[in-house]
C-alpha cells in the first residue's frame, strides 16, 4: 500500500501483484487463539547431570505456521537429600528441543525446598500437535535431586 502523496489525495493504491497483504502490526497480532491447561501432581527423581524427562508435559496444536506458543510451568517443590547441591530445570519441546535451562537452584542443606516458576515464548513452526515437557538434572553435588508435589502448566497459542 501507498502512502498518500499529498494531503488532498486520501486513495490507497493497492499493489497491482497477487500476493499476499499484511497491515502494518498485522491484523490480530498478539491475540490469544487458544489456552490449553494441566494441574498434575506426582514427583519424579534423578542422580543425572543430564536432563531427564519428568513426565509432566502438555501438548497444543497451532493453527498456523506462524504462531507463538507463550508457556507458563510451576512446580511447587524441589528439593534435595544432600547439601549444596544444585538443580537445573528446562522446558523441552517434543522431547528433543531445549528451549533453555533456568531456576538454578543451590540448596545448601539436604530437604530444603523450594519453587520454580518460568515462562518461556517458543515459535515452534508447524501446524502438527506439539508437547512441552518439564526436564531436570543435578547440575552439582551428590545425591538425587526431586521435583514433588503440583504441577501447572498453561500454553497459550499466541497469533503473530
Amino acid at each position: 500500500i501507498a502512502a498518500p502523496n499529498g494531503n488532498t489525495n486520501r486513495t490507497l493504491t493497492l499493489p497491482d501483484e497477487a500476493g499476499t497483504m499484511a497491515l502494518q502490526g498485522g491484523a490480530g497480532v498478539g491475540k490469544v487463539l487458544q489456552v490449553v491447561s494441566v494441574y498434575s501432581t506426582g514427583g519424579a527423581s534423578t542422580t543425572s547431570s543430564s536432563f531427564v524427562a519428568s513426565g509432566h508435559k502438555l501438548s497444543i496444536t497451532p493453527s498456523s505456521l506462524t504462531s507463538k506458543i507463550l508457556g507458563h510451568f510451576h512446580c511447587s517443590q524441589i528439593n534435595t537429600a544432600s547439601a549444596n547441591t544444585e538443580i537445573r530445570v528446562a522446558i523441552y519441546r517434543n522431547d528433543s528441543v531445549n528451549l533453555g535451562e533456568m531456576a538454578t537452584v543451590l540448596l545448601p542443606t539436604g530437604q530444603m525446598l523450594t519453587s520454580i516458576s518460568m515462562s518461556k515464548l517458543d515459535s515452534p513452526n508447524t501446524t502438527s500437535t506439539v508437547e512441552y515437557e518439564f526436564y531436570f538434572r543435578k547440575a552439582a553435588g551428590s545425591g538425587s535431586v526431586y521435583l514433588q508435589q503440583d504441577f501447572n502448566i498453561v500454553l497459550m497459542e499466541i497469533a503473530a
